[in-house]
């Protein structure tokens, strides 16, 4: 149809017009040449007028700048730095060339500039991370998005013969830039909400987390309440509609709810309910990604856990315990409908807030299960990774490392049952396929404390 539409010829004269624009910094360029990678054979077009290049030619650039910048000023203005301002462009552009349906070699290609293009940017990406939630939360998703799709896109085409294996070793940037995606995993799964609605712990995971700090050696672990993502948020504006605090498994939150009602009373609002299920959409998007990176840490012979295991407990925790007290309050809100809409008593503006109200945890809920799942398939992939170091013998596991690992993740799948009742909050498939996950995992856990008992 593109082809039919536009003649070739003249086309691609203009296409290679657009993509020159790129290295001009120009922001609206980018949205143009999205479109046109929508077209059938559209990436393709883009791909042969040089479109990474260009794209990798503006963060050299860019990056110089950068360095010029910090050396007169003694890197002591690092913070200060803003993303330049067609990043989100670029980035977006990227992803939507990565997600479209090319050959092998083509996805091979792509995936290998796309991750120069990350490499290059890693700093500004670690910085983004680093200040989540600043007022870049969009460009943090969308590099999230990016680093997602060529992690996967370089493992779908390792071993076949079309691309160097990139990322079997990782340089510094890449290092660093993946520690920043797993910190930043961490520190959304912990706190999908303020610290005083999460529901406590599990007794025995908070037992090993405090032997784990107590056998730190030249290291003081602060007793004190723990900062997190949601200090940076801004107090609720006047304006902003007051709704209910969503349900978070724990039991202050509940009895507020029951009392408060629809009430004034209620520090939270549209606003921080739009903060928690964007920060959901990152925490999936990390957590994916630190999936795909397993892969390559196997083909990195790393001999530890990819992960920190009390870290990725207190998320299956705090994800499933939030998802299922979300499921149980939609039940309750779609009872309480029925019943209003029979008997015609509740108010106009009570009925319009419970409605926002149950628009909002719907999405929220689902995103927070499809979290809990997926940080259960990452403690599943790593612990099947290390397994197999352990059964070939030909590397050297830290047995003290298994054994955190195990005594961490047990606690989790013990306290949220997951792998009888599901996560919460999903279709019933996806539920099974959660169920399916958490016994594996609890398997592979077996399997470890075994080693241990050899």
């Amino acid at each position: 149809f593109f082809s039919r539409v536009f003649p070739h010829e003249p086309l691609c004269r203009d296409v290679e017009q657009l993509v020159h624009l790129i290295k001009c910094g120009d922001q609206d360029v980018s949205r143009l040449l999205q479109q046109i990678a929508l077209f059938d054979c559209g990436v393709e077009l883009l791909s042969r007028r040089g479109v990474m290049a260009k794209l990798l030619e503006f963060a050299d650039s860019c990056v110089l700048q950068e360095q010029r910048y910090l050396a007169s000023h003694l890197g002591k203005s690092a913070n200060l730095l803003k993303p330049p301002a067609a990043l989100l462009g670029h980035i977006s552009l990227v992803c939507g060339m990565l997600s479209s349906p090319l050959s092998v070699e083509d996805h091979a290609s792509l995936a290998n500039d796309a991750l120069n293009l990350l490499r290059l940017y890693s700093k500004t990406i670690e910085r983004l991370f680093q200040s989540y939630p600043s007022g870049e939360t969009e460009l943090v998703t969308k590099c999230l998005e990016c680093l997602c799709l060529t992690y996967a896109g370089l493992r779908g085409t390792s071993g076949l013969g079309v691309t160097a294996n990139t990322l079997f070793e990782a340089d510094d940037s890449l290092a660093s830039l993946e520690t920043s995606v797993l910190r930043l995993a961490c520190q959304l799964s912990a706190h999908p909400f303020p610290s005083s609605l999460l529901a406590p712990l599990p007794y025995n995971l908070i037992q090993v987390e405090k032997l784990a700090a107590s056998q730190m050696k030249n290291v003081t672990v602060s007793s004190g309440q723990e900062s997190t993502w949601w200090d940076n948020v801004s107090a609720t504006d006047s304006s902003d509609l007051p709704l209910p605090c969503p349900p978070t498994g724990s039991i202050d939150v509940s009895t507020q709810q029951s009392l408060s009602g629809f009430g004034k009373q209620s520090n939270w609002s549209m606003g921080k309910y739009q903060m928690a299920i964007t920060a959901s959409k990152c925490l999936e998007l990390s957590v994916q990604f630190l999936i795909s990176r397993t892969f390559f840490c196997e083909k990195r012979h790393m001999t530890s856990f990819s992960i920190d295991a009390v870290a990725i407990s207190k998320g299956i925790c705090r994800c499933c315990d939030a998802s299922k007290a979300i499921e149980d309050r939609l039940n309750m809100l779609r009872k309480h409908s029925e019943m209003a809409h029979r008997g015609s008593w509740q108010s106009k503006s009570a009925s319009t807030t419970l409605e926002i109200e149950k628009t909002y945890l719907e999405d929220l809920g689902a995103r927070l299960g499809t979290c809990a799942e997926k940080l259960l398939a990452l403690g599943l992939e790593d612990a099947r990774r290390v397994g197999r170091l352990i059964s070939s013998g030909q590397s050297f596991v830290d047995m003290m490392d298994v054994s955190y690992f195990a005594s961490a993740l047990r606690p989790a799948l013990e306290h949220t049952s997951a792998d009888k009742s599901g996560v919460g909050c999903l279709p019933a498939e996806a539920k099974e396929i959660s169920k399916v996950i958490a016994e594996s995992l609890s398997d592979e856990i077996d399997a470890l404390e075994a080693t241990l008992r050899r």
